[in-house]
């Protein structure tokens, strides 16, 4: 037996196949009712459309074989992609290149093998569309002549396939940009929703209680009171109108793509000597277990984002406690942990945040807030494939966990 050579530009000629990915694909009536039409046409019991791969023939269609693929070393095909013009063997038995093949000393016990060589429009010969019979024998030049058509078909067929893939490709994305643009314009509106009804009424309180204090003359106590009440709410209006700044900044840069390496124990650090102050005056702890090697690839403005909100929360439910944030990574994904010592939610609670419906109580220093940020949160781990996962138990404190991609 001797072996066919590789082809000089068999790496180009392996990029052509890849381009129609179409390899270890289901069978498609295309393709099988052209190997069914070539062996009637030839009168032979066996045929199939063959695409040679580096190390094997694998067959899009086959009539007549059980094997969906063969060692490339063992076909006929592997010689007639070396040609434009058609490999045919009358006898395999008399000839040197196949005599003492497997699959002539063997079953299928081949003796008669034509073979036309697919064709790129680069020049590329990817596979063939053969016909094969257990004697030996010759066709005529009609026969010939509808095989040569029938391979040109493989190739239009493999072609429009390509186009077809490519205009199902487009429709799957505009589909996409169009359910995009819709969640965001349905985040809008709550957006607009929320800011309607929870920045307006907290500075027109705050306007109120400036002029009622103006007018009149409280007692000092009473002014203490209605600036602890003025500085909650003007807090809680500053952290909103900050979540939505940074959602606008995020989704403008498309910060879901980026891939700018970062320290996860820098960013944690940073955000902690944001909150210190808040967690000073609640007697809070802020410890940061994040290896200094951990290094995130991708998402951080996101993940900065959710991870500010979800401690910002957990301080605002934390009175004289321990918020502590830890990590676990792999290749493929990163999870951060935080967790608190804080007053906890119940469980219909967590439900609502998990369900992406929002909800909003009093922090344990009676703070203010409107839900903004677990809504944004939502909507920036819907963009990255994140998830969110929450355990906490009224009186027990929580534990939230953030996972996304790493890759």
């Amino acid at each position: 037996m001797v072996s066919a050579p590789v082809p000089e530009r068999e790496d180009e000629r392996l990029a052509e196949l890849f381009r129609y990915n179409i390899l270890d694909t289901p069978p498609e009536t295309d393709f099988t009712e052209i190997v069914e039409l070539a062996a009637y046409i030839c009168q032979v019991p066996i045929s199939h459309i063959s695409l040679i791969e580096r190390q094997r023939s694998w067959h899009k269609a086959r009539v007549g074989l059980a094997d969906a693929e063969t060692p490339r070393q063992l076909t006929f095909c592997s010689h007639t992609i070396h040609g434009r013009q058609p490999l045919i063997v009358t006898d395999a038995t008399k000839d040197v290149r196949f005599s003492n093949n497997p699959y002539v000393t063997g079953d299928p016990r081949i003796r008669f093998y034509v073979g036309f060589p697919l064709v790129t429009a680069n020049g590329h010969s990817i596979g063939t569309l053969c016909v094969v019979d257990t004697i030996p024998r010759q066709l005529n030049k009609q026969q010939l002549k509808a095989l040569d058509m029938l391979a040109v078909q493989v190739m239009k067929l493999l072609e429009e396939r390509i186009r077809s893939q490519q205009f199902q490709q487009s429709a799957l994305m505009e589909r996409q940009r169009n359910n995009r643009l819709q969640q965001l314009i349905d985040t809008q509106r709550r957006i607009m929703a929320i800011l309607g009804h929870d920045t307006r009424g907290p500075l027109f309180y705050i306007n109120w209680m400036v002029q009622t204090m103006m007018k009149g003359n409280p007692d000092p106590a009473e002014v203490k009171s209605n600036y602890e009440v003025i500085s909650n709410q003007l807090d809680s209006t500053l952290i909103m109108i900050e979540d939505l700044l940074e959602w606008s900044r995020v989704n403008i840069l498309n910060a879901a793509g980026d891939e700018e390496l970062f320290a996860i124990k820098d960013m944690v650090d940073e955000l902690f000597d944001s909150l210190q102050n808040m967690a000073a005056e609640k007697s809070i702890r802020l410890l940061n277990e994040v290896p200094e090697t951990l290094i995130g690839r991708r998402h951080e403005r996101i993940i900065r984002f959710v991870l500010r909100n979800v401690l910002v929360n957990a301080v605002k439910f934390t009175q004289k406690g321990v918020i502590q944030v830890s990590t676990v990574a792999s290749r493929q994904w990163l999870r951060m942990i935080v967790n608190d010592t804080g007053i906890g939610m119940s469980e219909m609670q967590v439900q609502n945040i998990l369900s992406g419906a929002g909800s909003s109580t009093n922090g344990t220093a009676n703070e203010k807030g409107a839900g903004l940020g677990m809504l944004l949160i939502h909507e920036f781990l819907q963009q990255i494939n994140g998830k969110l996962e929450i355990d906490s138990a009224q009186g027990k404190g929580t534990t939230i966990s953030i996972t996304v991609p790493a890759v």
